[in-house]
């Protein structure tokens, strides 16, 4: 697993690839579950990106401390790292489960280091949600995005029905309907992204 640290060193110097300059993605995924579907979905992306974008995965939700206001003048170097690769990203994808009607704590944690950062706001997101019955989830997800002033980009959001699939990243790439929707996705995200005023 590569760490924040080197994350933010291998976008940095991804900026430009073969005198190409890259549409640098990164992908959270809002579970900590190792089998869990919204990471599988993110994976996916990986082999269905337009040319010139790169995805990163940032993996270190779990290892964020709890949020303390206390804290923000100081902030951990976790949080230091997290606010950092953000700042390199073009644009989030995110996918995020439900639990209990809502977001999962782990996931909340992250997105409350980032409420006061300089990184976030403005920042283009695009939702994938791995099920149609996580809609109570997407609209807390939504409300919480909106209120950080995040850029929610509509064409690139999307909802797959992954719910009791035991579909791989590549199964997901290969299927017939999910694989031109995420492409789609992702095409209409590039566009965005590239037509947006600095």
């Amino acid at each position: 697993m590569v760490n924040e640290a080197q994350l933010v060193r291998n976008f940095t110097d991804s900026r430009i690839t073969n005198g190409v300059e890259m549409v640098r993605l990164l992908a959270v995924s809002g579970s900590l579950r190792q089998a869990s579907s919204n990471s599988i979905l993110l994976r996916a992306v990986e082999h269905l990106c337009p040319e010139e974008v790169q995805v990163a995965h940032y993996e270190g939700i779990a290892e964020l401390p709890h949020f303390n206001p206390d804290l923000l003048e100081n902030p951990p170097e976790s949080v230091l790292a997290l606010r950092a690769i953000i700042g390199q990203a073009d644009g989030l994808l995110v996918s995020c489960p439900e639990y209990a009607r809502g977001i999962p704590g782990a996931f909340k944690n992250m997105l409350d280091w980032l409420v006061s950062s300089e990184e976030f706001p403005g920042k283009p997101v695009a939702l994938f949600n791995a099920s149609p019955r996580a809609s109570h989830a997407q609209a807390a997800l939504r409300l919480v995005l909106e209120t950080m002033s995040a850029s929610i980009i509509e064409q690139a959001s999307i909802t797959v029905n992954l719910l009791s699939s035991q579909s791989s990243a590549e199964g997901i790439a290969a299927d017939p309907v999910m694989g031109p929707l995420i492409r789609t996705a992702l095409g209409a995200f590039k566009r965005r992204l590239e037509t947006q005023e600095p």
